[in-house]
Protein backbone atom coordinates (compact mmCIF):
# COMPACT_ATOMS: atom_id res chain seq x y z
CA UNK A 1 0.00 0.00 0.00
CA UNK A 2 2.81 2.42 0.85
CA UNK A 3 4.21 2.07 -2.66
CA UNK A 4 0.87 3.16 -4.14
CA UNK A 5 0.59 6.09 -1.77
CA UNK A 6 4.14 7.16 -2.58
CA UNK A 7 3.47 7.01 -6.31
CA UNK A 8 0.34 9.18 -6.00
CA UNK A 9 1.40 11.52 -3.17
CA UNK A 10 2.25 14.46 -5.50
CA UNK A 11 -0.95 14.02 -7.51
CA UNK A 12 -3.64 13.34 -4.92
CA UNK A 13 -4.19 14.99 -1.53
CA UNK A 14 -5.83 11.87 -0.13
CA UNK A 15 -2.77 9.80 -1.07
CA UNK A 16 -0.48 12.39 0.53
CA UNK A 17 -2.51 12.33 3.75
CA UNK A 18 -2.57 8.53 3.73
CA UNK A 19 1.20 8.48 3.27
CA UNK A 20 1.66 10.80 6.23
CA UNK A 21 -0.58 8.57 8.34
CA UNK A 22 1.31 5.44 7.30
CA UNK A 23 4.67 7.03 8.16
CA UNK A 24 3.38 8.15 11.54
CA UNK A 25 1.85 4.78 12.39
CA UNK A 26 4.94 2.81 11.31
CA UNK A 27 7.11 5.07 13.44
CA UNK A 28 4.80 4.84 16.47
CA UNK A 29 4.11 1.11 16.27
CA UNK A 30 7.42 -0.24 15.05
CA UNK A 31 9.94 2.55 15.73
CA UNK A 32 10.95 2.60 12.06
CA UNK A 33 11.78 5.92 10.38
CA UNK A 34 10.85 5.32 6.75
CA UNK A 35 12.35 8.70 5.81
CA UNK A 36 15.77 8.04 7.32
CA UNK A 37 18.54 9.11 4.93
CA UNK A 38 19.60 6.12 2.89
CA UNK A 39 16.69 4.01 4.07
CA UNK A 40 16.56 0.97 1.83
CA UNK A 41 12.92 0.05 1.10
CA UNK A 42 13.75 -3.65 1.42
CA UNK A 43 15.42 -3.06 4.79
CA UNK A 44 12.45 -1.01 5.99
CA UNK A 45 10.07 -3.79 4.91
CA UNK A 46 12.22 -6.41 6.64
CA UNK A 47 12.34 -4.34 9.83
CA UNK A 48 8.58 -3.93 9.67
CA UNK A 49 7.96 -7.66 9.34
CA UNK A 50 10.50 -8.44 12.07
CA UNK A 51 8.75 -6.02 14.42
CA UNK A 52 5.33 -7.42 13.51
CA UNK A 53 6.56 -10.96 14.18
CA UNK A 54 8.05 -9.90 17.52
CA UNK A 55 4.75 -8.31 18.53
CA UNK A 56 2.82 -11.43 17.54
CA UNK A 57 5.26 -13.60 19.50
CA UNK A 58 4.81 -11.36 22.55
CA UNK A 59 1.03 -11.68 22.32
CA UNK A 60 1.32 -15.45 22.04
CA UNK A 61 3.63 -15.55 25.06
CA UNK A 62 1.26 -13.38 27.13
CA UNK A 63 -1.66 -15.65 26.23
CA UNK A 64 0.36 -18.74 27.09
CA UNK A 65 1.39 -17.21 30.43
CA UNK A 66 -2.25 -16.42 31.18
CA UNK A 67 -3.24 -19.99 30.40
CA UNK A 68 -0.47 -21.28 32.67
CA UNK A 69 -1.79 -19.11 35.51
CA UNK A 70 -5.36 -20.29 35.12
CA UNK A 71 -4.28 -23.94 34.88
CA UNK A 72 -2.44 -23.86 38.20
Amino acid sequence: MNETVTAWRDVDDVARDAGDTIKHEVCERYNIDVDAPGADPAAVAAAFWDAARDRADAVTERLRAGEDLTAS
